[in-house]
């Protein structure tokens, strides 16, 4: 999915709107001089102007200072409005122009009052998202090579339309100005450049700013986030005179006298600066924010926001803790994998992509700032290597803070035991560890991990959502075409190594050749999708197994209610989230005995296949699925007990009172057990360290890809020659034929007069 895709807004829902969730953003104390100062130019903004006001109150970042300057309003609801917002708070100062001189003038006289190191520039009509200060400063911070930055844009209103196009678009400036006027930057480089050219009064003042900026030698980035709102009209043109076609020409002829440099060397696209050899890990703050707490709050770190069951867990339990009163933070480590970015926006605003607005070198001075920022109770760590790698870092900094990790299953295949085993070594910097199974606790136990710190919660499932539906699954199987006769298994996951999709289509393959009545439905992606569907296609078993892609989870409670069995022949899981669902509604499980799923699965419930031989395996699993294919009473008892056991010892609700009692337990083991803490000289020679890891990691990864391309390559590049001699050949071959014709029909009538001459002498003899 394309990253822009994810992360899109729906225009349905801006700031502000009810369906937004909140956090407590309140300064604990308003500091002298403010980080950025917010200059809003108004003139007779009254209609629309509270949607903005409540935009700037709400952001995360609450040490700034909003200068309106009233361009010359004449009308008195306005005048109402501004003085009802400065007396709202000591931050918000009004400034007054009599007469009215153009946007132009108002922000200069809004930047010449400003005490901010930055200026963020937003008009009176429109929004931003609650972390755009906060997003956008650090970005500056993070490349202090750029002057200014800003984010991507939302329109709405008159036109609805996501704009990608930021300052990295380099000469499209040339031709027409292609970002809104919602900008941080540097207030000392706008004073050096003088600020916006008041002449300007019909619009495009910014273009014209963007561009002495880079005759200036000042570059500006973008964060790939959409963070501002951009009120469109159906025509601006109404409004400002040059952005008319003759005006947007005019205004071109102008901009290329006024700053010949730009025009003949173009706008340079200066690329992101990459992380040094063990480059040094910065400490200082470059800002306070600290922020009222009335609620726990939590910081979640993970890598990404995925589809899949370890991501499904984290928003059930993430929204099981906010619906139990208290807040928490997201923040994400990688710069991929965002399909449901909107579900967990859905629970916080307080989201952080690190990747999108930092240097890797300034996530562990990021998440310092967020614990001093936010004042954390607890930090959760699941499934991200750095996250692990900060831990003796972060502890150093604020040890008061009780720090725990979540594991799902362990990957003996990655890191000698992946997330589990980062979990026991990093044990001795956190306060506990909580793991999805029994078993799961078994092999940390074995790993080397204090008994009395593992503790197990399982990841359970939302029974009210998940639950039988008969006349949901009539309306799924009559839209399939599939009748009530025919047994409907359901293959779900990521189709890779992990979900053994090469023995599941020999089961297939085993079922079909004993004549057995069913439809499988193989739902999900992976790196062997194209491999399976080839598979189905030369076997010709289209007729019983059908692909139907990756299915958001929305739609899988369709699907499952449609289905009988649940197959699901892993090389290794936790305990699946889907069979967890497929039970919710009723299903009959046939699956692999790996990691903890027997703490699931009991035989009422269904058959685990212990571990073999890829032959043994399909054997075993076609025996036992040809059996619940044909008997119907068997496959439905164990749907009804599958159904009653997650009822009552696996529900969503139960997860959260164990989660939230074990974050409590956490706390006091914090407190009773104290940890060694570490020098935060030596903390941040690890994350150093870890950092360099992570650096070398990438590097590995590059190299791979360009000895894969240069495989590839070489491959091309023989089969091309092939083809040239191939060609080569024929050419000859055409070319002989051509001149050896005459001779070859010379030797033909040669050998025939032979054949003939010994017929007669056979006849004469």
């Amino acid at each position: 999915m394309d990253l822009y895709v994810s992360l899109a807004p729906d225009f349905d829902c801006p700031p502000g709107h009810p369906g937004r969730p909140v956090f407590d953003y309140q300064p604990v104390a308003l500091a002298d001089d403010p980080v950025v100062s917010v200059v809003t130019a108004c003139y007779n903004c009254a209609p629309l102007f509270a949607e903005t006001e409540a935009s700037v109150f709400a952001q995360s970042l609450q040490q700034w200072e909003w200068v309106i300057v009233d361009d010359g309003s004449t009308d008195r609801e306005t005048l109402d409005i501004l003085a009802r917002v400065q007396s709202r708070d000591p931050r918000v100062r009004v400034l007054r122009i009599e007469q009215n001189q153009g946007p132009a003038a108002a922000r200069n006289l809004g930047v010449e009052q400003s005490r901010g190191r930055y200026v963020f520039f937003l008009d009176a009509d429109d929004l931003i998202e609650p972390g755009t200060l906060e997003k956008l400063i650090w970005h500056l911070v993070s490349y202090p090579e750029y002057a200014f930055a800003k984010g991507s844009s939302t329109a709405f209103g008159g036109q609805e339309y996501h704009a990608t196009v930021s300052f990295q678009a380099g000469n499209l400036f040339l031709n027409r100005n292609p970002v809104t006027i919602s900008v941080m930057i540097q207030r000392s480089v706008l004073l050096e450049v003088g600020g916006f050219d008041v002449s300007l009064v019909h619009g495009l003042e910014d273009w014209d700013l963007w561009l002495r900026l880079a005759e200036h030698g000042y570059l500006g980035h973008g964060v790939p986030e959409f963070l501002d709102w951009y009120r469109r009209r159906r025509d601006h043109s109404d409004r400002w005179q040059s952005w008319t076609k003759e005006g947007m020409s005019n205004m071109r002829v102008t901009l290329r006298r006024r700053y010949p440099h730009v025009f003949r060397q173009g706008i340079p696209v200066r690329g992101i600066r990459g992380q040094l050899p063990y480059e040094d890990v910065p400490t200082e703050l470059p800002f306070g924010n600290p922020l009222k707490k009335r609620k726990q709050r939590l910081l979640f770190i993970a890598p990404w926001m995925a589809m899949g069951g370890a991501d499904q867990f984290n928003l059930n339990f993430l929204s099981q803790w906010s619906a139990r009163g208290n807040e928490f933070s997201v923040v994400t480590t990688l710069d991929r994998n965002y399909p449901w970015y909107s579900e967990y926006t859905k629970l916080t605003p307080d989201v952080f992509i690190l990747p999108h607005f930092l240097r890797e070198v300034d996530y562990p001075r990021f998440l310092d700032y967020l614990l001093a920022s936010r004042g954390y109770d607890v930090v959760l760590v699941s499934n991200s290597e750095l996250g692990y790698k900060m831990l003796p870092y972060l502890r150093s900094r604020h040890p008061g803070v009780t720090y725990v990790d979540y594991s799902h299953m362990e990957q003996i295949d990655w890191n000698g035991g992946g997330f589990p085993r980062l979990g026991v070594g990093y044990q001795s910097t956190l306060d506990l560890n909580i793991v999805a199974s029994k078993h799961l606790k078994s092999w940390m136990q074995d790993a080397g991990a204090n008994e009395d710190q593992v503790e197990v919660a399982y990841i359970d499932v939302d029974t009210r959502r998940f639950c039988p539906d008969p006349d949901l699954r009539q309306r799924i199987r009559t839209g399939m075409r599939v009748s009530n006769e025919t047994s409907v298994l359901i293959y779900a996951g990521r189709i890779c190594a992990q979900k053994q999709p090469r023995v599941f289509a020999r089961v297939m393959k085993e079922l079909v050749a004993a004549g057995h009545n069913f439809v499988c439905l193989v739902l999900g992606d992976g790196e062997d999708r194209r491999w399976l569907a080839r598979y189905i296609r030369w076997n010709r078993l289209g007729g019983h197994v059908r692909m139907l892609g990756a299915v958001p989870n929305a739609k899988m409670k369709e699907f499952l209610a449609a289905g009988d069995i649940l197959f699901l022949p892993s090389k290794m899981e936790g305990i699946s989230l889907a069979i967890y669902e497929a039970m919710a509604m009723g299903l009959a499980i046939v699956g692999a005995d790996v990691g903890g799923q027997k703490e699931l699965v009991t035989s009422a419930c269904g058959t685990l296949i212990e571990r073999g031989t890829p032959e043994e395996e399909v054997t075993r699993y076609a025996e036992v699925l040809a059996h619940l294919i044909e008997d119907h009473e068997v496959r439905r008892a164990m749907g009804t007990s599958a159904r009653q056991r997650v009822e009552a010892h696996f529900t969503l609700e139960q997860m959260g009172d164990r989660m939230c009692d074990l974050l409590g337990q956490a706390r006091a083991l914090h407190d009773d057990r104290p940890k060694t803490v570490v020098s935060q000289a030596l903390a941040r020679e690890h994350i150093t360290l870890g950092l360099e890891e992570s650096r070398l990691n990438r590097e590995i990864q590059v190299f791979a890809k360009y000895r894969a391309l240069e495989s590839i390559r070489w491959r091309v590049q023989a089969a091309a020659n092939l083809l040239t001699e191939r060609l080569r050949l024929r050419s000859c071959v055409a070319l002989g034929s051509r001149l050896l014709r005459p001779i070859k029909d010379s030797l033909w009538v040669l050998g025939h007069r032979i054949k003939v001459a010994l017929g007669l002498a056979r006849n004469w003899g």
